[in-house]
């Protein structure tokens, strides 16, 4: 009886072992390349998906809800909650006849199950006959919902070169 107790206690010991997670590595030092190369071609994406106006597939890529916030280099200075930015983005996308940029040199560092894209975007637009076009830093922080990236803010600036 002893001996059949002390097997169940072992196997129970050995199998609780199983279901520990595997230790991470140090979020501060550990590179991610898999992860770094998934976001990178997030971002691409998002591009391409924003230049043929597909917003589902757009919106597919953000974290819906309370946490998510914007700043954007366009009219709206305040920060944008996640329905404020979705429709900014739907209003400025179907009234763009031409989108196109050149794709960014994107650095991504990823922190475990959260990243942070950052990059120029130079890009050019046209609405209405009219032509615009200019530079913005970029930055878009990431959160790992149910193992896809989500964009839970972004963040755009106008680029501005100073002459020394």
């Amino acid at each position: 009886m002893k001996l059949i107790n002390i097997t169940i206690l072992f196997l129970g010991v050995l199998m609780a072992g199983c279901n520990t997670p595997a230790p991470k590595g140090n979020p501060i030092t550990e590179m991610y390349p898999e992860e770094q190369e998934q976001i990178k071609n997030i971002v691409y994406d998002i591009f391409e998906v924003a230049k043929v106006k597909d917003m589902d597939s757009l919106d597919s890529y953000h974290l819906r809800g309370p946490k998510f916030t914007k700043f954007d280099d366009g009219d709206l200075p305040q920060r944008q909650d996640y329905e404020m930015a979705k429709t900014t983005e739907e209003d400025l996308f179907t009234n763009v006849t031409e989108f196109n940029y050149q794709p960014p040199d994107v650095k991504v560092d990823v922190l475990d199950d959260v990243a942070i894209a950052s990059f120029i975007l130079d890009w050019g637009a046209t609405i209405d006959e009219n032509t615009f076009s200019g530079k913005s830093r970029s930055s878009l922080v990431f959160v790992k919902e149910d193992g896809r990236w989500k964009i839970v803010h972004e963040h755009f600036s106008p680029y501005i070169e100073i002459k020394l």
